[in-house]
């Protein structure tokens, strides 16, 4: 055996293969925990290693960061914690220092455009934009209300928010981007606080051109362009803590995978160049007794798709489901004996309206990949007291009609 797979004299060396084993199980154990705001130090590791000054980083950088960090660390029980901002202070400054060799001194920098984590919600925005999360937002930021994105080209978008309008199940609006070509600004403040950034804020995205899907990245930063325009739509990941709640958590959940989502044959009502789409549902499996306690619990969330659709395995004809074990987007689910599908509107219905314009669209479109939501700091408490989030839209919408932005369509008069 080699002398780094031994203990030698009580200490073990370990090999490279080893060492990335133990980081790996240990980061997935930090996953797990019920931080908020705070990272651990293998959580800090991460994040480092996926910058791209990494591999120019020397032991003293690694030694500068550790000295940023280290008087913000307190015990957690398990072990050491320290607020994720301090970080990514820490690595602003190493920039500066590595982009300019010959600085004399360094010092933090204040917080650039990497988002502060000042709730669960910026902190699943802040590991999206780091690249340490790329999986799905199911259960992520309990409490806080998800959004689906669909980013298109300037001339599209007045047919889009029309579309949106006219169906307001499977499309329900939150926001949308206030100017052209500006990924950190919407419609409403409130929807996102602090800085934040369309662009590298979500898990994955998917990247459409005429109509065919061709890349999954986990940034959108070389697609987006000086005249693309961001819409958010609500997501039905909002309303299951309070499924939860009352005892009827998701399968999903229960299983930690993404929810089963399925192509139908309910039409869309049309706008524009958006002809011929057809609703997503997604789906979560319920016994009979319980669908009318599960509609009273998600019908106030309306600007979330609200109560299902439809429901009972005789839905699956109507809306043209041939099997609920193969689902189009997500992953498949059990039933248990007595179970029936139940299905909702779903964020994913913008994307196949955008494969069914095809090449009407020049230029590419730019969307979550399903389940892979934005995270907002709306929280599900406000959702189910104030619904009407549609009057946020529909006001911008009666302010904006003279700019450019909300022009005739060249297909309607």
């Amino acid at each position: 055996m080699a002398q780094t797979e031994q203990h030698k004299e009580g200490v073990w060396d370990p090999t490279r293969a080893q060492t990335q084993e133990m980081l790996g199980k240990l980061l997935d154990l930090s996953s797990n925990l019920n931080l908020t705001t705070e990272i651990t130090p293998i959580m800090a590791w991460d994040i480092v290693e996926k910058q791209d000054i990494f591999p120019h980083m020397a032991a003293a950088d690694f030694e500068f960061v550790m000295e940023q960090i280290k008087p913000h660390m307190r015990c957690h029980g398990f072990g050491a914690v320290f607020p994720a901002e301090h970080l990514w202070i820490a690595l602003d400054a190493l920039k500066s220092r590595i982009l300019d060799p010959t600085a004399v001194q360094v010092k933090p920098a204040p917080p650039s455009p990497t988002p502060v984590p000042s709730s669960p919600a910026s902190l699943v925005r802040l590991q999206c934009r780091s690249g340490s999360l790329s999986s799905p937002t199911v259960d992520l930021a309990p409490g806080f209300a998800q959004a689906n994105l669909l980013v298109l080209p300037l001339e599209y978008a007045k047919d889009f928010r029309d579309l949106c309008l006219r169906n307001p199940v499977p499309c329900p609006l939150l926001a949308c981007s206030t100017d052209v070509g500006d990924p950190t600004c919407t419609s409403d403040a409130s929807i996102l606080a602090g800085v934040f950034d369309l662009r590298t804020d979500l898990p994955r995205y998917n990247v459409y051109s005429e109509g065919e899907l061709v890349s999954t990245p986990t940034d959108i930063m070389k697609e987006w362009t000086s005249k693309h325009v961001a819409f958010l739509i609500g997501c039905s990941f909002t309303f299951e803590n309070a499924l939860s709640r009352a005892g009827l958590t998701p399968r999903h959940l229960e299983r930690r995978v993404n929810v089963s989502m399925f192509n139908t044959t309910e039409k869309l009502n049309p706008s524009g160049i958006f002809q011929n789409a057809t609703y997503v549902v997604s789906m979560r499996p319920y016994l009979p007794e319980q669908i009318e306690q599960v509609r009273n619990i998600t019908r106030p969330f309306i600007s979330m798709h609200g109560e299902p659709i439809d429901w009972g395995w005789d839905a699956c004809g109507r809306l043209g489901i041939a099997d609920v074990s193969n689902p189009d987007f997500g992953d498949p689910v059990e039933f248990k004996d007595g179970e029936v599908p139940v299905f909702w509107g779903c964020g994913v219905t913008p994307q196949l309206a955008v494969i069914a314009a095809g090449n009407k669209i020049n230029g590419p479109v730019m969307a979550h990949a399903p389940g892979h939501m934005l995270v907002l700091d709306w929280k599900e408490e406000d959702i189910v007291t104030n619904p009407a989030h549609h009057i946020t839209v529909m006001n911008m919408v009666e302010a904006d009609r003279e700019n450019e932005f909300y022009r005739p369509s060249p297909m309607e008069s």
